[in-house]
């Protein structure tokens, strides 16, 4: 079971770097970090208010480099729906289920990476201790499955998938004006999961940050649970 999970982690690996435009996105996180460790600064002291949103810009890059495997994911999975490759999962040495989790995992520990890659290059602008950044690189990872199952759910093809992420983006920048604008609808903004990873981001203390960390993954969590059904009925149906 280890040796054909290993396998097909290889194989993702290899088609990841074989597509240069898929490959793109592996080396984004990076320019992420490097940006905010000597880019941040230097805005700051041109735009001194930018110093106030700190924790949110912190936030949207990470979700931002945690959508990245997922994306990455669902173009490799829409790729083997063109090619017709789905049936062919069935006799695999494992399950279909299992296959896709496997797939999942490795997006996933991707998209907890590369957060703490962000957060550690932020310690000057941004210190947190470990545990905190840990806690909030799993968060932001949460996004990744989600990505993955949305995607794969509503396109048919590359050029659909690309025009679900473009919609999704959004959907992950908005939610950060429910902590800026003050008005009573802002509050609507709840409603979507990645304004729980903005509102642990921007934590005052301890209290606040487990809270909006438990909500954010219970909001992720069921949203996934959803979409992997979903996805179960119309892929491997």
């Amino acid at each position: 079971m280890s040796g054909a999970v290993a396998a097909l982690w290889a194989n993702d690996l290899r088609n990841v770097v074989r597509d240069r435009t898929v490959s793109v996105l592996v080396v984004v996180p990076f320019l992420f970090a490097l940006a905010l460790r000597y880019g941040l600064p230097s805005a700051e002291s041109e735009l001194p208010l930018l110093a106030a949103y700190r924790p949110l810009v912190v936030a949207l890059l990470c979700l931002l480099a945690s959508s990245f495997p997922g994306f990455v994911l669902a173009f490799l999975l829409l790729d083997e729906r063109d090619e017709g490759l789905f049936p062919a999962f069935r006799v695999l040495p494992i399950s279909p289920g299992r296959f896709l989790l496997a797939r999942l995992a490795l997006a996933s520990a991707l998209a907890v990476l590369y957060p703490l890659v962000i957060l550690s290059a932020a310690g000057p602008v941004h210190p947190r201790p470990w545990p905190e950044l840990l806690l909030l690189a799993l968060l932001s990872a949460l996004v990744a499955p989600v990505a993955v199952l949305l995607v794969v759910v509503l396109a048919s093809n590359k050029i659909e998938g690309m025009a679900v992420i473009k919609a999704l983006f959004p959907l992950l920048l908005l939610p950060a004006a429910g902590l800026v604008v003050e008005a009573a609808w802002a509050v609507l903004f709840g409603l979507l999961p990645s304004y729980w990873v903005y509102r642990a981001f921007t934590a005052a203390g301890p209290a606040e940050l487990a809270l909006s960390a438990a909500a954010g993954a219970a909001f992720h969590l069921v949203l996934a649970a959803a979409l992997l059904r979903r996805f179960r009925e119309r892929v491997f149906a």
